[in-house]
C-alpha cells in the first residue's frame, strides 16, 4: 500500500515481540493455560529449526521446511502417546516458505532476496483436565458466542472478511479464472451455515448471501469512494489523480477501480472534514444539578 499509494513513509520490518520463553507477545495467550503454553513453543521451534537451515546454506525447500515439520511432527507425536490428561494436540494449519516481495510460494531461495517464512498451529481444546488445573480463560475451550447472528450475518462475520481480506487490490488481478476457488471456499463456509447445499448459488440464495464478484466491487467502489470524501490535504486523497492516469506498465491494483468508475462524478461529494476537538481546545462545559421539588 505504500508504494502504490506513493505515501512518504518507512516501513521498518523488526523481529517478533517474544516473552522469555519465545512464545510471542499476544493478548490471546491466556487462552492457552499452562499444559498449551508448554506445547505452544513448539511453533517457535519449528520456525526456529527452518531458520538454523536456512542459515546453514540451505536453499531449498524440502531443505527448509523439512526441518521445521520435523520439529512439529516429532511434537506432535510425543503429545499423542501421552493420555489425554497430560497431552495437549495441535495441528500443523500451514508452513508457508515465500518470496518477499510477490509473497508467491518458493521451490528454492535466492539468497540475494531472502524469504519470508510462516506457520500457523491451530491448538485443539484439552481433552480431560485435572481438578485446579489451569487451563487458561475459558477452561481450555475458548468458547466462542454466536448469539443472534442469523445465516447471513454469520457468514459475513466469519468466512467474508478471510475471502474478501485486502480484495480491493487483488480482484482486479484474478480476472475470473481463480473465482472457482474462492468460490469454494465461500461454499463450504456457506454449507457448513446455511446447511447442505449442492452449489454455492442455492446457498447464496437460500441466505441471500452477496456473490464474490457483488461484494468484492462493493468493496471498491466504497474505498474508492471514501478517499474521494477525504480532505484535499489527505495523501490518499491527492493521489487519486495519479491512479487515474493511464500506464501501460506497473499500474497500481486500484487503476481498474478508478477505470470502470470514471464516468461517475466523484468531485461533487461531500468531504469529511475532522469534526473532534483537540485535547487542549476549550470544550463546551455541561454542569448538571440535581432536580428540586417545589
Amino acid at each position: 500500500m505504500v508504494k502504490d499509494f506513493l505515501i512518504d513513509t518507512e516501513v521498518r520490518i523488526v523481529a517478533t515481540a517474544r516473552e522469555a520463553d519465545g512464545l510471542a507477545l499476544s493478548s490471546r495467550n491466556v487462552y492457552l493455560g499452562a499444559r498449551r503454553r508448554i506445547v505452544g513453543l513448539t511453533l517457535h521451534k519449528a520456525l526456529s529449526a527452518a531458520a538454523e537451515a536456512y542459515k546453514a546454506g540451505k536453499t531449498s525447500r524440502d531443505d527448509i521446511l523439512g526441518a521445521s515439520r520435523s520439529v512439529a511432527e516429532r511434537v506432535l507425536s510425543e503429545q499423542q502417546s501421552l493420555p489425554p490428561s497430560e497431552r495437549a494436540l495441535y495441528e500443523v494449519d500451514y508452513i508457508s516458505l515465500a518470496d518477499p516481495e510477490s509473497l508467491e510460494e518458493l521451490d528454492l531461495v535466492d539468497l540475494k532476496k531472502g524469504v519470508v517464512l510462516s506457520t500457523a498451529f491451530d491448538m485443539a481444546p484439552l481433552e480431560e483436565t485435572e481438578p485446579g488445573e489451569d487451563c487458561g480463560l475459558g477452561d481450555g475451550k475458548v468458547p466462542r458466542r454466536s448469539v443472534g447472528l442469523g445465516p447471513k450475518k454469520f457468514l459475513t462475520s466469519t468466512v467474508a472478511p478471510v475471502v474478501d481480506y485486502a480484495s480491493n487490490f487483488w480482484m482486479h488481478g484474478f480476472k475470473g479464472t481463480a473465482i472457482g476457488s474462492i468460490n469454494r471456499v465461500k461454499r463450504i463456509g456457506a454449507q457448513a451455515i446455511v446447511g447442505t447445499f449442492l452449489t454455492t448459488s442455492v446457498a447464496e440464495a437460500e441466505a441471500h448471501i452477496a456473490t464474490a464478484q457483488d461484494r468484492f466491487w462493493k468493496r471498491a467502489v466504497k474505498m474508492w469512494t471514501d478517499m474521494h470524501t477525504l480532505p484535499e490535504t489527505n495523501p490518499l486523497r491527492i493521489n487519486t489523480d495519479r491512479i487515474r492516469k493511464f500506464r501501460r506498465y506497473h499500474r497500481s491494483p486500484l487503476y481498474h477501480v478508478a477505470d470502470a468508475l470514471k464516468h461517475i462524478e466523484m468531485e461533487p461529494l461531500e468531504p469529511i472534514n475532522p469534526f473532534t476537538f483537540a485535547p487542549w481546545e476549550d470544550r463546551v462545559r455541561t454542569d448538571i444539578h440535581e432536580s428540586q421539588e417545589l
